[in-house]
């Protein structure tokens, strides 16, 4: 578990949200001074507006916001916060959102508050998603806990129901007093109930195809950071940035990558003309690949030449082209085959050269 930082909410023992509110509070803490970012829906949600309005009222952070629902747009107005349209923006710096399942991949099931449409476009939109949630929230498969919404047209909405139900779930009408229940965009939802989604991507991509289906609960490979708490505040956070997003950052030092990714878990290994990597390092490499078969190696260039570095990755068995190995030359990435995640440990101790 990550240490808790300085900046993480204290509950009073009496509080009933502590989890909600500790989650929200380190993710709504993650947000830079002058971006624009998505904001998401539901209860959990609703702290991250209020902590985000205590920053713009103790600290003068400038922020905008595009909202996912109806109700976040008047929560967020209430408190303050600027807002724009998703029209308005090329891209969102960042989307924050809660989720009703989290499977070990940080593939989610979403939807509990109707908004999950709007809220796959934000993600989609931004150059991260960060999910808050509680522990209860993460499962080892989606489905176990939580119903499937997937949204649907009104017109003809017993033929959608048809086809979704042929994958293999029993379906419901979400309703409220009596009547289906009318999302944002004046949709039905059907609530969805799977003996298990063990590969969600499979899913969503007949669901994506269905006629009268327009949106699911389903987001699958879109999360970055993941903020987790418990019930008595503790956070903890699973870093796993996207590769193509890291690409975007640029990187002059290990300090600032590590700001950039905000990610303790990287294996880094340093090479130059002058002190390349020593053998001693390279056989602990070999032993913390064979320990951590899903380590994305991160070959970090510190010469003016690039081919020291591909070199180098020669020598470690990796191959330019895979989804586990991304080179940064002169403090860029310059190649990257996948949106395969950085899942290891910072070792910059034991393997940068010691000059």
């Amino acid at each position: 578990m990550a240490p808790r930082s300085s900046f993480d909410y204290v509950a009073p023992m009496t509080d009933p949200n502590v989890a909600k509110r500790a989650a929200a509070y380190a993710a709504a803490n993650l947000v830079q001074d002058g971006t624009t970012i998505g904001l998401g829906s539901g209860s959990t949600f609703l702290f991250v507006l209020e902590r985000l309005a205590e920053r713009i009222r103790d600290e003068g952070l400038k922020v905008r916001g595009t909202p996912t629902s109806n109700g976040t747009a008047t929560a967020a107005e209430a408190r303050g916060i600027p807002l724009v349209t998703l029209d308005e923006i090329e891209q969102l710096d960042l989307a924050i959102d809660g989720a009703d399942e989290v499977d070990p991949h940080k593939n989610l099931i979403k939807g509990g508050g109707a908004a999950h449409t709007r809220e796959r476009i934000v993600a989609a939109t931004a150059k991260e998603l960060v999910v808050i949630v509680g522990e209860n929230k993460m499962v080892d498969v989606l489905g176990s806990t939580f119903r499937l919404p997937v949204e649907v047209l009104p017109f003809g909405w017993t033929h959608a129901r048809r086809r979704v139900e042929a994958t293999g779930c029993k379906t419901e009408l979400r309703q409220r007093d009596g009547q289906a229940l009318v999302t944002d965009n004046g949709n039905w939802i059907l609530d969805c109930s799977y003996p298990g989604i063990p590969d969600p991507a499979s899913l969503a991509k007949d669901l994506d195809s269905m006629v009268g289906v327009v949106d699911h609960g389903l987001f699958v490979g879109m999360t970055g950071r993941v903020v987790i708490a418990n019930d008595a505040g503790d956070v903890r956070i699973l870093s796993q940035l996207p590769i193509h997003h890291m690409a975007e950052q640029s990187i002059t030092n290990l300090t600032a990558f590590e700001t950039a990714i905000k990610q303790p878990r990287v294996l880094l290994l340093k090479h130059s003309p002058l002190c390349p990597i020593s053998s001693t390092a390279y056989a602990e490499f070999k032993m913390f690949q064979l320990d951590h078969p899903d380590a994305v190696t991160l070959v970090l260039n510190v010469a003016s030449a690039p081919v020291l570095s591909h070199d180098i990755a020669r020598q470690c068995g990796i191959e330019h082209e895979s989804p586990q190995a991304i080179l940064f030359e002169q403090g860029r990435a310059t190649w990257s085959a996948s949106h395969a995640a950085i899942t290891v440990a910072s070792l910059e101790a034991a393997f940068a050269p010691k000059c």
